[in-house]
Parts: structure tokens; sequence; C-alpha cells
């Protein structure tokens, strides 16, 4: 009944979205399936329109919502990330689109040494680009590197795929590598409605170059 009475007020509505997360929050334990698909249901709404962003833009609430939205419904990011960019918000949405990764199990640990000017896209292959132009399999690797880091092409020097769908290229500069894959932490990016997320490379045996 509980779970219903929640689901109504989304369909409707007509209940601010922050007090629906109060009552959710109030309800519901983070760990219940209902707090989690309320919760993601939630997310979908406020990020949905420009009206339901404002309503918990500066709010506590706002950061779990991009979080639920980021792992599990990347088109509302992408939504949201327009809407920030088209109010002036640019530092919000360059924050939200480089959110750390660092609980990954990919993220380096203390006492790792990371390969120079060296990045790993996770999900890299699946990045989209023009299949009408005939070009080397290099190429492809390359401007889906160029893609989905938002970088220029002329930045990589080269590219390889791994067994995961993922490619690990190699960069002009250390400290590209190191912007973009935040020092071995993780940065995320979103391009098509796609999440990217770069990481260093863990040279093998931790030895030094």
């Amino acid at each position: 009944e509980c779970e219903n009475t929640f689901t109504n007020a989304i369909k409707l509505n007509k209940v601010g979205i922050g007090s629906m997360l109060d009552m959710l929050e109030c309800s519901y334990s983070a760990d219940h399936p209902t707090f989690h698909k309320c919760h993601l249901r939630l997310s979908k709404l406020a990020f949905s329109k420009p009206e339901n962003t404002e309503q918990v833009l500066f709010t506590r609430h706002f950061v779990p919502l991009v979080m639920r939205a980021m792992s599990e419904d990347i088109r509302t990011v992408t939504t949201l990330l327009e809407h920030l960019k088209n109010t002036g918000r640019e530092t919000i949405a360059e924050a939200i689109a480089g959110f750390s990764t660092s609980s990954s199990s990919r993220a380096v640990k203390i006492g790792q040494k990371l390969k120079p000017n060296t990045i790993l896209i996770v999900n890299g292959f699946n990045v989209d680009i023009d299949h009408t132009v005939k070009m080397s399999k290099r190429a492809k690797l390359i401007k889906k590197v160029a893609k989905a880091c938002q970088i220029s092409e002329e930045y990589i020097v080269s590219c390889k795929r791994t067994e995961s769908s993922s490619i690990v290229a190699t960069l002009i500069s250390d400290k590209l590598a190191n912007d973009l894959h935040n020092h071995g932490m993780g940065n995320t990016f979103i391009s098509d409605n796609r999440k990217f997320v770069v990481f260093g490379e863990v040279m093998d045996n931790n030895k030094s170059p």
C-alpha cells in the first residue's frame, strides 16, 4: 500500500519532489527494493524537465539523485547536463560529468604505479562513429578515444582494444593522461547518451618505467 502511494504521487507529480524524497527516506531503508525502485523513478522525474530539476538542484537530494541516474539511467543525465549548460551552470555540469569513480576496483591503489601517458577507456570500443567513411582499424580506435574523452585526435599516439571491449590509449603527455583519468582515481565522460569511464593503466608488477 505504501509503495502504491509513492507510485501515485510520482505519477501525479503534485507533491514536490523533495517532499516525496523526504517521505521515501522516512518509509524505507536505502537497501529496500521499494526504496531503490522509487528513488530511480524520482531521479528520472527530477531530471526529465527543467522545472523539476530546479526543485532539487540546491538540495541535499541532488547528488544522490545524480548518482542514481549515472548508474542506471544515463539518458536522464544527458538531459540534466543540457539544462545546466543552457542556464549558465557549466561548472556544475562539468563536476557531474567528471564524478570520481574511486570506489571501482580499477581505481589505483596505494603503492601501485601507473603507466605514463596511458589511459584505459572502459567500454570504449562501443563509442559510435561514422561507419560510412572508410578508415583503418587504427584510425577508428583513435576516433573512438577522441570522442569518448572529448579530446583532439592529434593528442592520441596509439590505441589498442582489450578483450573486454575497452581501449588502452597512449597520449602525447602524462599530464593529459592524468587529467583524463583523475590521477588514477577514474573519471566519467558522457557522449551520445552513453557513459565512458577513464582509468589509468597499472604497471605490470608495479615496476618503475
